[in-house]
């Protein structure tokens, strides 16, 4: 499964495609820290990639990425 993911995350970026990444109980997984580097590896920037530690801070992350993709926006 992970190797199919980086696939699909190399494919998108290599489109173009900005990848953002959420992690949700990253931690609940065999490796978390494999979890974890595999996933920021996905987006396109380390920054891109949030590991929220319970699903109550998921509107807070959203917000975030919205207003990432705003200011990009405004920028183009």
């Amino acid at each position: 499964m992970n190797t199919r993911t980086s696939q699909t995350c190399a494919n998108a970026k290599a489109a173009g495609i900005n990848v953002y990444v959420i992690g949700l109980a990253t931690d609940n997984t065999s490796n978390p820290t494999a979890v974890r580097a595999m996933l920021t590896g996905c987006a396109s920037d380390p920054g891109q990639a949030y590991f929220p530690s319970a699903p109550s801070e998921l509107n807070s992350v959203f917000r975030t990425i919205a207003q990432q993709l705003a200011a990009l926006r405004l920028a183009q």
